[in-house]
């Protein structure tokens, strides 16, 4: 297949765990990504920190609440 490997979806998935533990974040701590599409070359992930959520939810709410009124 000229290097091209494939893996499945079963072989990554674990039974879940009975309870989850706690992790200690900052705001700067990364929190997810999203895939630039690419537009400029490569696609690249950027990389979203906790604080960020926070930032978006309160814009995201000024903007619908402002509009409704």
């Amino acid at each position: 297949m000229h290097g091209l490997s494939c893996a499945k979806w079963s072989h990554g998935q674990r039974r879940p765990a009975k309870s989850l533990r706690r992790r200690s974040t900052s705001p700067h701590d990364p929190a997810f990504m999203l895939y630039t599409s690419g537009s400029g070359g490569t696609p690249k992930a950027a990389v979203h920190r906790h604080a960020d959520m926070l930032v978006t939810r309160q814009e995201l709410s000024h903007a619908v609440l402002e509009s409704a009124s």
